[in-house]
């Protein structure tokens, strides 16, 4: 699955924590797998939330400009 952040301009792989887990050891892969998640995670809220942030704030300025 790819989701394209077009307030960065980047293009995440979400996969990538399967593909980092085939490669090394089982028991250590365990321990990747959970950081590797969160760390997904957190870069879809990063994204979420900065393009939400650009909306309110473009919003915020057209309210101000019309007054």
């Amino acid at each position: 699955m790819r989701i394209y952040d077009s307030f960065l301009e980047k293009s995440w792989n979400l996969n990538f924590t399967d593909r980092f887990l085939k490669c090394g050891n089982y028991c250590e892969s365990q321990f990747y797998e959970r950081i590797l998640k969160l760390w997904e995670l957190i870069l879809l809220e990063n994204s979420f939330s900065a393009e939400l942030t650009l909306k309110w704030d473009s919003n915020f300025k057209d309210d101000h400009k019309t007054r």
